[in-house]
């Protein structure tokens, strides 16, 4: 999530874009390049390169379904325009500004899966992730999210050398100060919003930390 634009009357916020979308289609070209090489070698290879086909199709069809997020605040038409957007296509949705109540950045814990060294002395745990996002309130409380859960650099917990030894990191998360932006073009008050903590507990390395 990104600021692109910003005026005195108007703000242009976006999450994602056809940038994120570049590793797939490298992926994409390379099987599709494989696949015809394949075909070429010789007749007993059709079968293998037939099989190779699934996959550049499968790419491309998740491709097509990839979207992002443009949000255009405009102060002069009170108006908040939420797109939503995909290669082809897309959804358009409009909100009044004045019915903003708040800007919150809601965060959540949740657990992933992560290895520690490798071959047969590699260990596996779950260890906890903090995820954010930023979403507008409005009046009727509803919510609109301005972008996608992510990870959140502001409180994560990790280790250096194994799972025994945990790592806070406490830098802020830049989203933060997004979030804050917003709320101070819209003139509307910034809450974050703490993730549930009560009867959550976590083993790492066999050592409980309630969260």
């Amino acid at each position: 999530m990104k600021i692109i634009s910003q005026t005195a009357d108007e703000l242009i916020l976006k999450d994602g874009g056809l940038s994120s979308y570049m590793p797939m289609i490298v992926v994409i070209v390379l099987t599709s390049v494989i696949v015809f090489f394949v075909f070429l070698s010789s007749h007993s290879g059709t079968q293998g390169a037939l099989i190779l086909c699934i996959f550049p199709i499968v790419e491309i069809l998740t491709l097509l379904l990839i979207s992002y997020i443009v949000v255009d605040f405009n102060k002069s038409g009170n108006k908040i325009i939420y797109q939503k957007k995909r290669i082809f296509g897309g959804k358009t949705f409009t909100y009044e500004i004045g019915d903003v109540v708040h800007v919150e950045s809601r965060k959540e814990w949740e657990l992933v899966r992560e290895s520690a060294g490798v071959g047969r002395s590699a260990t596996h745990a779950r260890m906890p992730r903090l995820m954010i996002q930023t979403v507008l309130v409005f009046k009727n409380s509803s919510a609109l999210p301005l972008g996608r859960m992510r990870p959140d650099m502001s409180a994560s917990i990790g280790s250096i050398a194994s799972f025994g030894s945990p790592l806070i990191n406490t830098r802020q998360d830049k989203s933060i100060s997004i979030a804050n932006q917003i709320a101070g073009f819209l003139g509307v008050p910034f809450q974050e919003i703490a993730p549930p903590t009560s009867g959550m507990g976590i083993n790492i390395g066999g050592t409980g930390i309630r969260l």
